[in-house]
């Protein structure tokens, strides 16, 4: 619903404006099928960055920067739009930012902390024991099981890497354990309490009078029609979702916490006017989903904040040269490969 309000300013306007799309089986698929193709100057085994003195190999930053365009593009077919990778965009600070190479950046920070937590893990005396190479294994061969023939020869030879990444992925989870294994995470009610809303999206570039319209739909909704009936019959888009404290942070989400379930409110910001229904005030199982998410989030910035003071202290000798040699072409993914990889449920109509 936040798309519908603000347009990021920055590199995220190329990038759909959005975080990567949790699309990670899929994004691994075509990151290691497209992960050999083309000719370059550059080999597998050459050096793209050094960290305390480990080397970095164009083979893992391929597959990173590969991985990262998979999930954008992922989203991308979904939202039925499309991605230039040479395109460029204002940042915040007024620089212009290619979009090939935000992939490239994002690529080599997640490996400066996988090399940095596996230098602690051995550090620490982290080691995976025979049940959780047991689990390794098993998850890479259910990869391969769920994969379809076609698909397997497009992998090629490349068990070897999708074995070592679920390997890291394993140890990288204990460092993030030692890690946080002293920290007390605390959420409260109030910080994570949600409530479920249908809310009408008129847009005023496409609405003579966006407020008219509101309150003629307000006062059809307090009769007693149902806001989904409503907005059909104006022609009006329709969004249901939980909303919180920090969910809409403006006149919006005022509204929204100020209503019972049952009652419904208008309100104007920028360019739309929301008419809003209360389904339920008080909805629990979001709640609880909630509070999860917000224990994974300070966790996550717990642990980001230990990755940042850990990169301060280390020497990283990045070979920009080579990095800039890894190609960043369009695209891996197409609207036949989500549809081959994934599957939706269709809501069916009301009638």
């Amino acid at each position: 619903m936040e798309n519908q309000m603000e347009k990021e300013k920055n590199i995220k306007k190329i990038l759909l404006g959005c975080s990567i799309a949790a699309v990670v089986i899929l994004a691994v698929i075509f990151a290691v099928s497209f992960f050999g193709k083309g000719k370059s100057d550059i080999k597998d085994t050459d050096v793209v960055a050094v960290v305390n003195g480990d080397n970095i190999t164009v083979k893992q930053a391929k597959f990173y920067i590969y991985m990262s365009q998979a999930n954008y593009e992922t989203y991308a077919v979904l939202s039925g739009q499309e991605i230039d990778w040479e395109s460029e965009a204002e940042d915040e600070d007024g620089t212009m930012i290619n979009a090939a190479n935000v992939l490239r950046e994002e690529a080599m920070q997640i490996l400066y902390k996988q090399v940095l937590f596996m230098q602690k893990a051995k550090e620490w005396g982290l080691t995976l024991n025979d049940e959780e190479k047991a689990e390794v294994k098993e998850e890479v061969d259910k990869f391969y099981k769920e994969s379809d023939d076609d698909l397997l020869d497009r992998l090629g030879a490349d068990r070897e890497l999708i074995n070592s990444i679920y390997t890291d992925v394993k140890m990288y989870t204990k460092v993030c354990e030692k890690i946080l294994e002293d920290k007390e995470i605390t959420v409260t009610d109030e910080e994570t309490h949600q409530g479920m809303f249908s809310m009408a999206i008129i847009d005023s570039s496409k609405t003579d009078s966006p407020e008219d319209t509101g309150k003629a739909m307000l006062d059809r909704i307090k009769a007693g029609e149902s806001i989904k009936y409503v907005a059909d019959v104006y022609g009006v888009e329709l969004s249901v979702g939980n909303v919180g404290k920090n969910t809409f942070k403006n006149e919006l989400g005022e509204l929204c916490l100020s209503l019972k379930t049952g009652e419904s409110g208008m309100v104007t910001v920028g360019d739309y006017t929301y008419v809003v229904f209360c389904e339920n005030d008080d909805d629990k199982e979001a709640t609880e989903i909630a509070k999860e998410q917000l224990i994974e989030e300070k966790e996550a910035a717990i642990i980001d904040e230990y990755f940042t003071e850990l990169k301060k202290s280390a020497t990283i000798d990045l070979k920009e040269d080579v990095l800039k040699k890894i190609k960043v072409k369009g695209n891996i993914i197409t609207s036949e490969d989500v549809e081959k990889y994934t599957t939706s449920d269709a809501e069916p109509e009301d009638k």
